[in-house]
């Protein structure tokens, strides 16, 4: 009897209101903060969409490049459609725009680029 007197008066230590409140205020922040990540990571899939048509753009104008091909073309590649056109520039026989666009099934406009190229091969 004297061994459960005593553990009935021992003193259980507990938390305080303030130590509670003051756990719930740094779970909340825990949770505010994970919950802005996630919503930046779901909207990055658009990022990610234009990272791809931006580096199918880059590799259309290297191996045009690399080829010496300037012509106007329009080629498929998996969910975009590349439009290469080729002009001259200010009306320079030897300056030419090499414009190279991406755009989606619904003919949006995901990735652009320009370059000036100088043909030696014109007279």
């Amino acid at each position: 009897m004297g061994r459960i007197k005593k553990l009935w008066n021992a003193k259980v230590s507990g938390s305080s209101l303030i130590e509670v409140i003051t756990a719930v205020v740094i779970i909340s922040i825990v949770f505010t903060i994970a919950s802005v990540v996630y919503l930046n990571v779901q909207r990055s899939g658009i990022s990610a969409k234009k990272l791809r048509a931006s580096i199918m753009v880059n590799e259309l104008i290297i191996s045009t490049l690399k080829e010496n091909k300037f012509e106007s073309l329009q080629q498929e590649s998996g969910e975009f459609v590349l439009y290469q056109t080729v002009d001259l520039y200010a009306g320079n026989r030897n300056l030419k725009v090499l414009i190279v666009e991406a755009r989606d099934e619904t003919g949006k406009l995901i990735a652009q680029r320009k370059k000036l190229i100088y043909d030696s091969a014109q007279p």
